[in-house]
């Protein structure tokens, strides 16, 4: 079950518990930086073989 919520009407900040928001940020964010540098390494090495 996926802990993301579309929100379609107005809501009180009383209902977000931010903590949660945070968490999940931080983890994708962390994830899409290890994979940018994958990426980044990748097209390194092939750089360096066509040399």
């Amino acid at each position: 079950m996926s802990r993301k919520h579309i929100i379609t009407r107005p809501i009180k900040n009383q209902d977000i518990r931010f903590e949660d928001l945070y968490d999940e940020l931080s983890q994708d964010w962390e994830d899409k930086a290890r994979a940018l540098q994958a990426r980044r390494w990748r097209a390194l090495k092939h750089d360096i073989k066509r040399i």
